[in-house]
């Protein structure tokens, strides 16, 4: 593509001949190009626009779905279903949790009753991570099945021990895991029994449908 300056030169005669219609371009070259300008300009500003009007709607959407609610309400209900939905899912402890109970109570194995309501849907997950925790840690673990319960624990996992009062070393550390890991327990008073073969247990453990 030449210079323009050159081809205003060369072109030069021409121009002097037709200096209206030189202008006349000029101008319809400006106009066309100040119309697209604009235009896009139109078109942007109707973006924005377009933009803002569906945040807006997003946001009035958000508040009818909320009720007004405040942005703590609004976290406040969001913990809620989030809490819902994992009671609906089967109650289980990870590796690392398991670890932690093995841990535990290590130091000290005896005889520990890890028991399954039979009603209870999810118990028998819950039953086996407790066991293999216990098991791995060198204790002796029963796992009888039980049904009909009179007072069953609220939370779904029941801890009786011989005096909740005066816990012994195994059992106040098997308590102290249940807390650091954030489970849900009853600590409670137990009948401990002696059975068929072995003295009663150290620690029994209920596994149940919480109703809390």
């Amino acid at each position: 593509m030449g210079n323009p300056i050159e081809t205003l030169r060369t072109e030069g005669g021409v121009i002097a001949q037709a200096p209206w219609s030189f202008v006349l371009c000029l101008f319809v070259v400006a106009g066309v190009l100040f119309l697209i300008i604009r235009s896009l300009k139109v078109q942007e500003v109707a973006d924005l626009n377009s933009r803002l009007t569906l945040r807006n709607d997003e946001i009035a959407d958000y508040r009818r779905k909320l009720d007004g609610a405040s942005p703590d309400e609004a976290k406040a209900r969001l913990d809620e279903l989030e809490a819902q939905v994992a009671r609906l899912q089967p109650r289980r402890f990870d590796a690392a949790q398991r670890e932690l109970i093995r841990a535990a109570v290590a130091n000290q194995p005896a005889l520990v009753s890890i028991a399954a309501d039979m009603a209870a849907g999810d118990a028998r997950g819950l039953v086996a991570d407790l066991s293999g925790a216990f098991q791995g840690a060198g204790w002796s673990v029963s796992n009888p099945m039980v049904g009909g319960l009179g007072n069953p624990p609220p939370s779904g996992l029941g801890i009786n021990v011989a005096d909740p009062e005066n816990l012994t070393d195994p059992q106040a550390r098997f308590v102290r895991a249940l807390q650091e890991i954030g489970a849900e327990f009853d600590l409670r008073r137990g009948v401990m029994r002696d059975m068929p073969g072995h003295a009663a247990p150290e620690i029994e453990i209920l596994v149940t449908t919480a109703v809390r």
